[in-house]
């Protein structure tokens, strides 16, 4: 599972106006896996890190990043 430690820092780099890619995986039972790639800067994306996380958490901070970027 994501710590919010993890979670915060990578809403924190969203907020400072990095463009970051996420790889969603199927739902492994209750948790789903989430790989964060930096796009922005790099000539290919690369990865900053992965969280697993609840299915409800994996919505939740889909909704937040969206926010966060404006969608």
């Amino acid at each position: 599972m994501a710590t919010q430690h993890e979670i915060e820092m990578t809403l924190n780099i969203v907020d400072r106006g990095a463009r970051v890619a996420l790889t969603v995986g199927e739902p492994d039972g209750q948790d789903v896996r989430i790989v964060i790639h930096l796009v922005s800067g790099c000539a290919t994306p690369k990865r900053i890190g992965h969280i697993t996380v609840s299915e409800t958490t994996a919505i939740g901070l889909c909704m937040q990043l969206g926010e966060a970027l404006g969608l």
